[in-house]
């Protein structure tokens, strides 16, 4: 249930003022929070596009 609640709060939805209360009395919470975090970031990041497999599978025929 915790763990739904930070993801919710990374995609932009719940409450700042209740996370932070989390993250201060669960030193694992606050951890997986950092991780989640760093993923985003990092898959942000890379800007990968999705190959159109559909696409080209239509054109070769």
């Amino acid at each position: 249930m915790m763990k739904e609640k930070i993801s919710a709060y990374i995609d932009g939805e719940g409450n700042k003022e209740e996370l932070e209360k989390l993250l201060k009395e669960d030193p694992e919470l606050k951890e997986y929070f950092e991780q989640l975090s760093f993923m985003k970031s990092a898959l942000s990041e890379m800007n990968v596009q999705s190959p159109d497999v559909l696409g080209r599978f239509l054109k070769s025929e």
